[in-house]
């Protein structure tokens, strides 16, 4: 009986091993696909962005569209670091064109939104960086597999992060 009992774990073993692990192999890569299309997605957003001078409505549907095409749900995080424009002028000891220390404040995505729903549009000035950060909020199925697996539970790891930060160089239209 008992060599009959470890011919039957030696089988459901290896009927895990055969069914789980390739499984999980094919979750990670569909993982590796999304976060490729993920960073390429918010890279193009930002640059376009740094480019124009502006956000555009369209642009971030198009954004949250595309990410959406992997199959995950994710959560946009936009931040524009501005100059503020002569915070101060110091006397000109040396030189007659000396300006004052510049300082910088930060506009967060709720802002940004709230302008692009009410304009369809958020205007850049050159100087400023854009920065995005996309990371997925569902848990993916190389997630999933990876809890059963290793047991690890109760602790959110994001699978899918990008971010893209870029300078603008030109000012967007008034």
């Amino acid at each position: 009986m008992s060599g009959s009992f470890k011919t039957i774990i030696a089988i459901v073993v290896a009927a895990l091993v055969i069914g789980i692990l390739p499984l999980m192999a094919v979750s990670e890569r569909a993982n590796d696909q999304a976060q490729v299309i993920a960073e390429s997605r918010v890279s193009d957003f930002v640059n376009n962005a740094a480019i124009t001078g502006s956000i555009k409505q369209k642009n971030y549907d198009d954004l949250i569209t595309k990410l959406s095409a992997t199959g995950n749900t994710y959560n946009v995080n936009i931040e524009v670091e501005r100059m503020a424009e002569n915070i101060g002028v110091k006397t000109a000891w040396i030189h007659g064109d000396v300006m004052g220390e510049n300082s910088t404040y930060k506009i967060y995505t709720q802002s940004i939104e709230e302008d692009l729903k009410r304009v369809g549009l958020f205007n850049l000035n050159r100087g400023d960086k854009v920065t995005v950060t996309v990371k997925n909020s569902n848990n993916t199925i190389a997630s999933n597999f990876r809890s059963f697996v290793y047991g690890i539970g109760g602790q959110r790891n994001y699978d899918i992060v990008a971010a893209h930060t870029a300078t603008v160089t030109k000012s967007g239209g008034r």
